[in-house]
């Protein structure tokens, strides 16, 4: 028998019973837990164990039983969709707070958006595996898109809204983006030719209004750099050596900041309303 952990009565918990729990932290995060973490993770089954002895270890039992069936499977799209779920439960649990092994899950794994409802998560794994299918359709399109930081954060950003607001089959494609990238990068061409056509015609359908949007439109020019103290001193001097111009500017300002006080009214439901008079001070 393992180091043992705890003991309440008859009841014991040794640390073979709370591995389980490292398995599924491994699991999840797709590497196996640091020992500062698996640590971490065994004092959380011994504080649960000390908290309701019995009903510890067969939970512990069962999700034991779940990282067995896990490690026997050999279909990358069954894994995927367990640990989908398993996140989601997990996340679900904990209400999306950083308590427990989600916490040690949660430095590993970002969750973008959660639908509670339907018990989905969206991951940056997952919509940086959705934007690299995106990727491919437009190379395969020759039409390949031109990437960047910025541009990748504005997709990433727009996925998880779609993601939000989509139909339950949508949010199911796009919480397996993970799996998708992974067999892009790794498996790609192994994979039945029809099964590979049918994901990238459903990244193109789900993805299309985002690339064209993010990628394509071209980016508006740069605003000029705004005056230093110096300069607008000087700017102004000269404009006021014009009466009619300076007259003429400072009506443009005025009715700009009019009009800007008047929408912030209307925004914080107000009912004043701005005015200018056009006494000049001088």
């Amino acid at each position: 028998m393992s180091e043992l952990l705890a003991r309440a009565g008859f009841v014991e918990l040794h640390r073979c019973h709370a591995q389980p729990l490292v398995d599924l932290v491994g699991f999840l995060i797709g590497q196996p837990p640091s020992l500062s973490e698996e640590e971490e993770l065994m004092a959380m089954a011994v504080a649960g164990f000390r908290a309701q002895p019995m009903p510890t270890r067969v939970w512990l039992q069962g999700v034991g039983v779940t990282m067995q069936a896990a490690a026997g499977q050999t279909d990358p799209v069954t894994a995927s969709g367990l640990r989908d779920q398993l996140l989601a439960q997990l996340y679900a649990e904990a209400s999306g707070q950083q308590t427990g092994p989600l916490s040690v899950v949660l430095r590993h794994v970002e969750v973008l958006q959660f639908d509670w409802v339907a018990q989905l998560a969206l991951t940056r794994r997952d919509a940086e595996g959705i934007l690299a299918l995106a990727e491919r359709v437009a190379a395969d399109a020759d039409a390949p898109i031109d990437r960047g930081p910025e541009r990748d954060r504005a997709f990433v950003d727009q996925l998880g809204t779609d993601f939000l607001f989509g139909a339950t089959a949508d949010k199911q494609f796009l919480s397996s983006g993970e799996l998708f990238g992974r067999l892009l990068r790794d498996d790609w061409e192994r994979i039945d030719a029809e099964w590979r056509r049918q994901v990238l015609a459903r990244a193109e359908q789900l993805t299309a209004a985002n690339v064209e949007r993010v990628y394509r439109t071209p980016e508006p020019a740069a605003e000029p750099a705004p005056m230093d103290a110096a300069t607008f001193e000087s700017e102004m001097a000269r404009l006021r050596a014009d009466g009619e111009c300076y007259r003429i500017l400072s009506d443009v300002m005025l009715d700009s900041h009019v009009t800007s006080l008047n929408i912030i009214e209307n925004i914080g439901g107000g009912d004043g309303y701005w005015t200018r008079t056009n006494d000049y001070g001088y």
